[in-house]
């Protein structure tokens, strides 16, 4: 998918958002004319824009496919804007479905989240983070001792923030059974997790561990996956 260059024309306007692990993150909002992402065109689309030192270019948010489902390729290395036509071949060819919960802060940043089932025996909602990563499971530290683990015996470490080198959370590693979607339509067994302190979500973690192909559909709340 290829994305063209635009102008972009700061406003008044800011957003304060928060990490993962709970940094704030105040952006300047700006406005790009009209973008092109691999010909979905958006006109007037909103950016935020913080200036800090980090190997990327920039990110896309899922802010512009709230309408638009987006199919993610691992296998291929590929993102796809699906069509009415295409999206129905990637239903056809599903292996599961599974239900997705949406996070809108005034169609400024979007988060997806599910349910997931760890040690087949603790449910949690967990943000799914296409950008945290392969094989990235964190959950926050208060199910340490849920899960009948002691926080002494951990191996842990302080981490400061790339973002906000004075700020930094502790992170505790730890090996756990398994860890699956509710209906146990795919699971993955003998992960490495970290518990974080401070971690404001229940857990954050990366999509490749539901399968090689995954559409997100946040029209109709749902993940259409195959493996």
């Amino acid at each position: 998918m290829q994305i063209k260059s635009l102008i972009l024309k700061k406003t008044q306007h800011f957003h304060t958002g928060h990490r993962a692990t709970g940094e704030e993150i105040v952006s300047d909002i700006h406005i790009g004319e009209s973008l092109n992402l691999g010909g979905l065109v958006l006109d007037n689309e909103k950016f935020a824009i913080y200036d800090f030192e980090f190997p990327l270019d920039g990110l896309i948010s899922l802010t512009p496919f709230l309408l638009n489902q987006i199919t993610i390729d691992f296998k291929n290395k590929r993102l796809t804007i699906e069509s009415s036509t295409s999206l129905q071949v990637r239903v056809d060819n599903q292996d599961f479905e599974m239900p997705l919960l949406i996070h809108n802060d005034k169609d400024i940043t979007i988060g997806i989240a599910t349910h997931v089932l760890i040690n087949d025996k603790l449910s949690l909602l967990v943000n799914i983070d296409s950008g945290a990563g392969f094989n990235v499971y964190r959950f926050n530290s208060r199910y340490i001792d849920t899960l009948g683990l002691v926080a002494d015996n951990l191996k842990s470490e302080y981490k400061n923030s790339s973002f906000k080198p004075e700020s930094g959370n502790t992170f505790y590693y730890a090996t756990l059974d398994s860890l699956s979607n509710i209906a146990k339509n795919t699971s993955v067994n003998d992960i490495k997790v970290s518990f974080v302190e401070g971690l404001i979500y229940e857990g954050i973690m990366g999509v490749n561990w539901l399968g090689e192909i995954i559409t997100i559909d946040m029209k109709n709340k749902k993940f259409i996956v195959q493996k």
